[in-house]
């Protein structure tokens, strides 16, 4: 059975969404694609506040549990990353990798 959190997947599936609401963008999804590879600490635009989600989210994350805590619910590159890696570890999508070599 699966742990991965709900509310991550609804975050992720969200800024999903909005990524590929629009195929003439693609300028914004490069620029969205490299912000979120890096980790950036900037606001994800696409994803709008959602405090409690976002605290069920990201209670779990060692990797973004520090002092800074999430402030106002606000969804950054950095979490977002975060998010994605977890649901990818938690799905088996590295050890699966492992597998093919």
């Amino acid at each position: 059975p699966s742990s991965i959190s709900s509310a991550s997947y609804l975050i992720v599936m969200q800024y999903k969404k909005a990524l590929f609401a629009d195929s003439q963008q693609s300028l914004r999804f490069k620029s969205e694609i490299q912000k979120l590879c890096n980790g950036s600490n900037q606001t994800v635009s696409l994803v709008p506040p959602c405090p409690r989600l976002l605290a069920q989210a990201t209670k779990e994350l060692t990797t973004i549990n520090d002092d800074r805590g999430v402030p106002d619910g606000i969804v950054t590159y950095e979490i977002l990353h975060a998010l994605i890696e977890d649901i990818l570890g938690q799905r088996g999508y590295y050890s699966m990798q492992n597998h093919d070599h």
